[in-house]
Formats: structure tokens, sequence, C-alpha cells
């Protein structure tokens, strides 16, 4: 139930949703992953951020490659398939992170991606 009132919360324009997940800020405090939403008349951004650890700038460049993994029994096939699905409906991905501080993932689609061939 709480993930639905987090979506549904998301869902409208300039929504937020604040989840719960499990990890422990780098800053310390009460773990979380906040969900934005963004809408203008042809586009929408979904904006997902975190306050963990970040990725090292060095492992930025990256993070879309497939393969591309700092967790152990990672696959490194996560960021680069959602890169492809994204860039299939003419939209953008991009990923901003300190360490220390958290990550930030904006998703930018055009309204239309679901109706497009």
């Amino acid at each position: 139930m709480a993930a639905q009132r987090a979506a549904a919360a998301a869902n409208a324009p300039g929504g937020v949703a604040v989840l719960a997940d499990g990890m422990t800020p780098a800053g310390g405090g009460p773990p979380s992953v906040v969900l934005r939403t963004e809408a203008t008349a042809s586009r929408v951004t979904i904006v997902v951020s975190d306050h963990g650890i970040g990725i090292e700038p060095n492992d930025l460049a990256d993070v879309f490659d497939p393969y591309f993994t700092t967790r152990r029994g990672g696959t490194g096939l996560g960021l680069a398939i959602a890169k492809n699905i994204i860039e299939g409906l003419r939209g953008t991905i991009g990923i901003t992170s300190k360490p220390g501080t958290g990550t930030e993932i904006r998703i930018d689609l055009p309204k239309d991606a679901a109706l497009s061939d």
C-alpha cells in the first residue's frame, strides 16, 4: 500500500514521493529515495535521487557501459538496458553523483513516447 501511495503522489505534476530503501544515508538520518516528476506540454521528467554513498568520479563515466559494475555479484546490465529503452523512446537519461552525498538520475521522455513506433 505504501508503494501505491508513493506512486500516486509522484504521478501528480510536480509530485514528490519519498521511499524508504533500507540503506543508511552517507550523512546519517533516515534512509530514503526521492522520486520526483516534472511535466511540460511535450515532455515528462522523472528524477530519482538518494542520499547514499554516491558514485566515484572515475566510475561515473562508465555507469551506462554494459557489464560495468562495482558491486560484487553485479552484472553491470541494469543501467545499460535502461538507457537503451529510454533512448528507444526518444528520451534521455543522465546521472550526477557526489561521493558521500548521493546520486541523482534524471530521465526525460517525450509525452508521446508510448505512442511512437
